[in-house]
């Protein structure tokens, strides 16, 4: 689902194209890190926001292009200097609330964003000059809506598109642990935990 995600989004939503930025939250998870991947592969160029060192210390070497910490560093004076004051064409986020808001005037003109997931809250303070100024625009992505929406034809180029990104080896998934399914109970609780930066797996081996 988390690449599928991330190259429906970044691809087929947005259509990002090579040499453009793409702003995404929440730089140690799972999707931002695909997303990263992807950006090499074809082209596009990724800013990674964290929260704090901490993340990028427990998740590994992050793959975007550029990672901007919160905890030390301003983002949309970040973006200003990385994108030499043109501000991102594109961004994703997943964590709502402030940073959500603190990306919108990160847009350049004509800029697009995508919010997918509410990990810090389910709104976000807008400021309507922030979309008014750069004629900017934001939407919303949920993948099962967004596949019931899609022609057959598109479905099968996406999926045929994401097989050979997997066979090419471009999807990793981090492990975090890993319960046997005697302890799914832990597993569950596990899974829920603020801060995780992998999967939790059941090992179903010994199962009878």
């Amino acid at each position: 689902l988390n690449p599928l995600t991330a190259l429906a989004m970044t691809k087929y939503v947005l259509g990002v194209g090579e040499g453009d930025w793409l702003l995404v939250s929440a730089g140690a998870s799972a999707v931002s890190k695909i997303v990263a991947a992807l950006g090499h592969h074809y082209g596009f160029k990724t800013i990674s926001v964290v929260r704090n060192s901490n993340a990028t210390d427990k998740a590994g070497p992050l793959t975007a292009d550029v990672t901007i910490d919160l905890s030390s560093q301003d983002l949309r004076e970040e973006v200003k200097r990385i994108t030499d004051g043109q501000g991102v064409k594109f961004a994703l986020d997943c964590v709502g609330g402030e940073l959500a808001g603190a990306m919108v005037p990160c847009l350049t003109n004509g800029g697009r964003m995508l919010l997918y997931g509410t990990l810090s809250s389910p709104s976000m303070t807008l400021f309507s000059r922030d979309l008014m100024m750069p004629n900017a625009f934001i939407g919303g992505f949920y993948l099962p809506g967004w596949m019931a929406a899609q022609a057959p034809a598109t479905l099968g180029e996406v999926m045929g598109e994401l097989g050979k990104l997997s066979a090419a080896g471009l999807f990793q998934s981090d492990i975090e642990a890993e319960y046997p399914l005697s302890n799914a109970i832990d597993a569950v609780r596990a899974s829920i935990q603020p801060g995780r930066i992998g999967k939790i797996l059941l090992d179903c081996s010994a199962a009878n």
